[in-house]
């Protein structure tokens, strides 16, 4: 017919590049921040196939793909669907949250089924009393922990107390204790106690919920709401860390003002940030 055939590579370079414009467009006007958490993150980074096969998160010798992340936030979503801990039954999730995988996977994974979020630092699982009252005052309804630093007996003591804590599941996430990020201290403590936390009746483990739990349907939640992940503050009230109600927009919006910047803009490196700091203690975990 005389036209000129396109080659099939420009053409999909059209396609990503058409849609990398749109994501642009939506970050300048303001439109990407109005969504969940997780989806504002998926539409930043599926825009072409290259990208989604790119690194998102580097764990100590690990390396993982955004598409492989996006496959570990659904995989936690069916384990909190199947468990009941999701926006329909006003869950309200404490994750003491090391800075880890697994922690990431747990947070957006609970973002997607619309449950709250409540990140709890690091140095509350050194202070039963305070994550006692902070377990009641912010009403609770499950509590995601790290095996990496959970002493056996203070896990023990927590799942005695579990209905009167008016928690309905208490699980626990793994962290490698292996690598040059961990020091040889904590990753002998973890190899001590970790025989223990299993013999702690009333205790879940991801690991093992993963596997039960493959495959098991769940609703993608899509409004945004005000209190989606709680911060909270260094200093203390009423004897608890005061929580900082974050809405999905506002944690979407910490991320986006930083695309905006024009040094951002004009940058045609890899970025590559390190977080190394507890999840809770910073606004780095937005961005």
């Amino acid at each position: 017919n005389g036209q000129e055939t396109v080659p099939k590579e420009e053409t999909q370079m059209s396609g990503e590049q058409a849609k990398l414009d749109k994501i642009n467009e939506r970050i300048e006007n303001g439109r990407i921040i109005e969504q969940k958490s997780w989806k504002f993150i998926k539409e930043l980074n599926s825009y072409s196939e290259e990208r989604l096969n790119a690194v998102a998160l580097i764990e100590g010798e690990n390396k993982i793909t955004y598409r492989q992340m996006f496959r570990k936030w659904e995989r936690y979503a069916e384990v909190f669907s199947a468990l009941g801990i999701t926006e329909k039954e006003h869950a309200r999730v404490g994750l003491v949250a090391e800075t880890a995988a697994s922690s990431v996977f747990s947070l957006y994974g609970l973002n997607m089924v619309g449950a709250s979020v409540s990140l709890i630092g690091i140095q509350d699982l050194m202070d039963e009393k305070r994550l006692r009252k902070t377990i009641e005052k912010e009403a609770l309804t499950d509590l995601i922990l790290s095996d990496l630093l959970m002493m056996p007996d203070m896990l023990l003591r927590l799942t005695k107390r579990k209905e009167a804590l008016g928690l309905r599941h208490i699980i626990l996430i793994h962290v490698p204790a292996k690598g040059d990020f961990i020091p040889g201290a904590i990753q002998a403590f973890a190899r001590r106690t970790r025989p223990f936390q299993r013999r702690v009746e009333g205790v879940l483990f991801m690991e093992e919920l993963l596997e039960r739990y493959e495959a098991t349907p769940f609703s993608s939640a899509t409004r945004s709401e005000e209190a989606a992940i709680i911060l909270h503050t260094s200093g203390t009230t009423s004897g608890i860390h005061k929580p900082v109600p974050m809405s999905d927009r506002g944690f979407n919006e910490a991320a986006a003002r930083i695309l905006r910047d024009e040094r951002f803009a004009s940058y045609n490196g890899t970025a590559v940030s390190a977080l190394a700091v507890g999840m809770t203690t910073a606004y780095g975990i937005c961005d």
